[in-house]
């Protein structure tokens, strides 16, 4: 498994923040890798939808966790690499207003890495 996190503090209040996270017309404004979203309904757990980001092909995802205020999680199989890439966006009210925006990644799955592959008999 591999993973990524990184977290920053805002002034912003976390609601207004999510208010961005919900309008998925906004995400090309803050996500560079995204051109545009396609849902397939409203903005909750179980919504599966269309990511279109520039120069690759659209992949499908499923919102596996919304919390209104508190952020989302999607989350995106690719059956053709064997594996499954789950990206968080939890928000904190932080003790002195503002909010603390958390972004982690987990790529999960059976992908072989390039040069990891081990045939029975091969002794170089």
């Amino acid at each position: 498994m591999w993973t990524y996190e990184h977290s920053i503090e805002t002034s912003a209040d976390r609601n207004a923040i999510f208010a961005f996270f919900k309008d998925v017309s906004t995400w090309p404004d803050w996500n560079a890798g995204v051109e545009r979203i396609e849902l397939d309904g409203p903005f909750v757990s179980g919504t599966t939808g269309t990511m279109f980001m520039p120069g690759q092909d659209a992949i499908r995802f499923r919102l596996v966790w919304v919390g209104d205020g508190q952020g989302f999680e999607d989350e995106t199989k690719i059956a053709e690499a064997g594996v499954v890439v789950r990206v968080r966006h939890t928000l904190e009210a932080l003790p002195n207003r503002g909010t603390r925006i958390t972004y982690s990644a987990t790529i999960d799955g059976g992908g072989r890495r390039r040069g990891s592959e081990h045939r029975s008999g091969d002794h170089r």
